[in-house]
């Protein structure tokens, strides 16, 4: 009797350490999850992230609150020829720092060279050959998506840029409208493409032409915001060869489409 007393006090006891056991390890498993969680999204979001659009009011002893700028690794654009693009990111004090480059995504399409996803505010053309250096946009910007695509003779990068502060925040960023910057390599033209109270949501090449198709939201309630989920899109084209903006669904097939949705059963 003595001895299953024994032997029953010994099952009690190995059950409660291997229990203290289990609950210190699922604890410690936890506490690691919860610090890479915090140390992943707390560092990304910030309510003003994006380049600040007015000087900064610099007190006269204190230099260092300045902004500052970063060069990135130079990005070959065309690998048959030895041109670059080195992305240029602005530091503002108190900033959100969660800018980590651009990520490349290569395309299977003979027209389109890669895709590349970011944030970035400004770029320099760096020709090896030539051995020359060009400043791409001139003033503030925000860069988060640029594309090189090459057609017959024609080559050309493509930028979906903030160029305004259009909510008035102070900051150019998500929260502005978008617009279509294009620099066409054959002649080193940068052009600019807006679309009134719109912004632009994407864009992509339409396989064998020369049109440029633009995703734009449209600020229905001018609110100076567009809301995916209550505000519509509609789409249009950008002809690359004589460089204007063309429609590519015709006023007719809206109406059609708006009277067929509004007819009641």
């Amino acid at each position: 009797m003595n001895m299953d007393k024994l032997t029953r006090f010994n099952q009690k006891l190995l059950a409660i350490l291997g229990t203290g056991i289990l609950v210190a390890v699922v604890v410690s498993i936890l506490g690691v999850v919860v610090g890479f969680l915090f140390d992943i999204f707390g560092r990304r979001t910030h309510k003003n992230e994006g380049v600040a659009v007015q000087q900064l009011q610099l007190p006269s002893s204190d230099s260092a609150a300045e902004a500052k700028v970063t060069y990135l690794p130079a990005l070959q654009f065309d690998s048959a020829v030895a041109k670059y693009l080195i992305p240029v990111h602005q530091l503002v004090a108190n900033e959100a720092s969660g800018f980590g480059g651009f990520s490349k995504r290569t395309s299977g399409s003979s027209y389109s060279r890669g895709s590349n996803t970011g944030i970035c505010n400004n770029f320099v053309l760096y020709d090896y050959e030539k051995n020359t250096s060009k400043l791409l946009f001139s003033n503030k910007v925000k860069i988060s998506k640029w594309r090189y695509f090459a057609i017959d003779t024609l080559k050309l990068l493509v930028f979906k840029v903030v160029n305004n502060d259009s909510n008035h925040d102070g900051y150019l960023n998500s929260d502005d409208f978008e617009c279509i910057y294009i620099y066409y390599l054959n002649d080193g033209q940068l052009e600019c493409y807006m679309f009134d109270n719109q912004t632009v949501v994407d864009f992509n090449l339409l396989k064998k032409t020369v049109l440029l198709s633009i995703e734009l939201g449209i600020d229905e309630n001018s609110d100076r915001k567009y809301d995916s989920t209550l505000e519509p899109q509609r789409i249009a084209a950008i002809n690359i060869r004589t460089r204007k903006i063309q429609e590519i669904i015709d006023d007719s097939i809206y109406k059609q489409v708006h009277d067929i949705m509004n007819t009641a059963h």
